[in-house]
């Protein structure tokens, strides 16, 4: 806002023209039509996506100085293809870095807003239940601060010049992580983890608020049938719903559990007397049966980012969870391991639960995690299940049709 002098305060209306027609339609599905700049520029549009050639030749155009409007034709021109793969691709810079490396660049909102992509909204899963203290009125999420370091190259263009930078290192930080990161700063900065290099300085104040939505999800939840095995697997933030998942079978348990004392609890006012001999006992009545819940994680090491341990604890020691096996991939002095690798450890009581059983399983988390996990499955099927390659995989197909087998995977 400072960089190109606008009024963060002043109010526009936003929308969209319609080709060819008078009406029109709101450029942003999640502000109000007639907005600050501030707002539009925070939560409109994204400032940091990779800049697309399209919105460098933009640029180009509204450049007073001929030597800016050259290097950022070069950029987006196929001749200049070398030069965009350096200094875009790899270094990723921001809108605003942009700006400060074309010092005569001065293009106008409007442009700004018509070229630049939409700010696309995050999605996180809910760790927990909707039968828990806070009912609907509060949710849980977990989510990994991002923050990826890239080198730069030794030669690199800042502020119009050439520039060596050997050594140099770039940090770029997730847009949403790192904002929420920032609003959690009063409780980080006496985290023993947190140092002080690392510290978010980005909190907008104790009022912010968040908008937020739920996004139902039609596959990926508890069957309705509760008897039949459920194996979870999920590294890192994936274990997030699953945590959602426990909570909520734990209810159902004690409510389950209360109805059946509540029906043995009393006095016999029957019209009949009980003949002896007639087993009332509460143990060879029919009562709920759950069936055997499985829970696969992963994490770098136990003592720095294993999510939840504590409740995951508990419901082991409860009873709740029959297997929780956690993969570590780097543990000092111990081979890598993921969850796809205790997954294959338990081979034969997977393809048991699978073929024999009737379970369900489910996979939260990155999409290479994801086809990991299936490879791992198929080998499973095959090597314990007796089947042939392509039965086995029909046999995953078949349980994805019926909702047996259910992923939720980005990346």
């Amino acid at each position: 806002i400072r960089r190109l002098g606008l009024d963060r305060d002043r109010r526009i209306q936003v929308e969209r023209l319609a080709p060819g027609k008078p009406t029109t339609t709101p450029l942003f599905s999640q502000l109000d039509t007639i907005c600050t700049v501030w707002e539009v520029l925070t939560w409109g549009v994204d400032l940091v996506s990779l800049p697309r050639k399209q919105f460098l030749r933009m640029l180009a155009e509204f450049c007073s100085e001929e030597i800016d409007q050259m290097r950022l034709k070069l950029l987006a021109s196929p001749a200049g293809r070398d030069e965009y793969k350096v200094f875009i691709e790899d270094q990723q810079p921001n809108v605003l870095e942009l700006l400060q490396l074309f010092p005569s660049c001065d293009p106008p909102l409007d442009s700004l807003l018509y070229f630049l992509p939409n700010l696309a909204p995050r999605f996180y899963s809910i760790a927990n239940s909707p039968l828990g203290p806070y009912g609907y009125s509060r949710v849980r999420i977990a989510y990994t601060v991002v923050r990826n370091v890239i080198a730069t190259p030794k030669t690199c263009v800042t502020n119009g010049s050439n520039v060596n930078q050997s050594e140099s290192k770039r940090v770029l930080s997730g847009v949403c992580t790192s904002w929420m990161e920032s609003l959690c700063e009063q409780w980080l900065l006496n985290s023993p983890g947190m140092s002080p290099l690392r510290r978010p300085t980005m909190g907008f104040g104790k009022d912010t608020i968040i908008k937020v939505f739920i996004r139902p999800t039609t596959g990926f939840r508890l069957p309705a049938d509760l008897t039949h095995p459920i194996i979870m697997v999920g590294p890192g933030t994936g274990v997030a719903p699953f945590i959602g998942f426990l909570e909520h079978l734990r209810h159902l348990r004690m409510e389950e559990e209360s109805q059946t004392t509540e029906l043995y609890d009393g006095y016999w006012r029957g019209l009949m007397n009980p003949c002896e001999g007639d087993n009332l006992d509460e143990d060879s009545e029919s009562k709920p049966e759950f069936g055997s819940l499985c829970l696969y994680t992963g994490c770098q090491r136990p003592d720095h980012d294993m999510l939840f341990r504590t409740e995951i604890q508990d419901y082991v020691e409860n009873g709740m969870l029959e297997k929780f096996s956690c993969a570590f991939s780097r543990y000092p002095k111990e081979k890598r391991q993921y969850a796809q690798d205790k997954l294959r450890d338990d081979g034969e009581m997977i393809a048991n639960d699978l073929l024999k059983n009737n379970g369900y399983i489910f996979v939260c988390g990155r999409l290479h995690m994801a086809n990991d996990v299936k490879a791992t499955l198929l080998d499973i099927l095959q090597k314990y299940g007796k089947l042939g390659s392509a039965k086995a995989m029909q046999v995953l197909d078949d349980m994805m049709k019926r909702g047996r087998y259910a992923k939720d995977v980005w990346g």
